[in-house]
């Protein structure tokens, strides 16, 4: 059935408002995390489909989906303007690793499922093995004991902010079915217009310690958008390099 005109001019204000940078993240302070010295960023472990089985960021297969957002992370911390040079970076980690094929550390395929779930009691807990060894022989690699690890990225629906007065006047004014379009347009946006999230934690391993573990989220755009990917970097570098 073709849109209408109100139909397109709702779905055209819920995605302008979408797009719109969010407003600063609040995520709690880093620890002691890497001060004045050397930091690891390793490659995102895994990315979860959308229920349909498709990919969010336009992506067609799992490994694709890791790569892409990992070397959105990459480019985003290039790009920062202090800080970056302390960071190993993927690619970096990746090459030196395979030129030592003797440690049998794949820094794209670690043993990080038990970290899906968020400690308990991070002051006590304690890096589980393998992943203590394999993250000890990245570590020992570029001289440091700080490691950022991305664990997961999936997509979530955006939920717009509460309807501004203009909107609810029309809503007023339009009566009942007005209002039942005004949520079917709701309904379809929040289907197509999403956020890209990470979930990362920080480890210092000489201390086989968890100093944080926790989500990120990008800005919302439309679900097969690389800008989902892209921004979701942009606030990782922007609070990992120039917190």
């Amino acid at each position: 059935m073709p849109a209408t005109a109100g139909t397109l001019l709702a779905a055209a204000a819920m995605l302008a408002a979408a797009v719109a940078p969010l407003a600063s993240q609040q995520l709690d302070p880093i620890p002691t995390f890497a001060p004045g010295g050397n930091a690891v960023l390793l490659p995102v472990q895994s990315v979860k489909p959308l229920p349909t089985g498709a990919w969010p960021g336009g992506v067609r297969s799992h490994a694709q989906a890791r790569k892409t957002v990992t070397a959105e992370l990459t480019f985003a911390f290039q790009e920062a303007e202090e800080g970056s040079s302390t960071w190993a970076l993927p690619p970096e980690i990746i090459d030196v690793m395979d030129r030592n094929p003797i440690l049998h550390v794949d820094p794209e395929h670690l043993a990080y499922q038990s970290l899906l779930d968020k400690p308990k009691n991070l002051r006590r807990y304690q890096v589980y093995e393998p992943l203590h060894g394999q993250l000890r022989a990245i570590a020992a690699m570029f001289d440091t004991r700080h490691v950022a690890l991305p664990l997961a990225v999936w997509y979530e629906p955006y939920v717009p902010p509460e309807s501004t007065e203009s909107d609810r006047g029309a809503e007023s004014a339009g009566g009942r079915a007005d209002s039942a379009a005004a949520e079917g347009d709701s309904a379809a946006s929040e289907e197509t217009v999403g956020r890209a999230v990470l979930l990362l934690t920080l480890i210092d391993i000489r201390k086989s310690a968890v100093l944080w573990h926790g989500e990120v989220r990008g800005d919302p755009a439309p679900i097969d958008s690389s800008a989902l990917f892209a921004t979701l970097a942009e606030r990782v570098a922007a609070w990992l390099v120039l917190y």
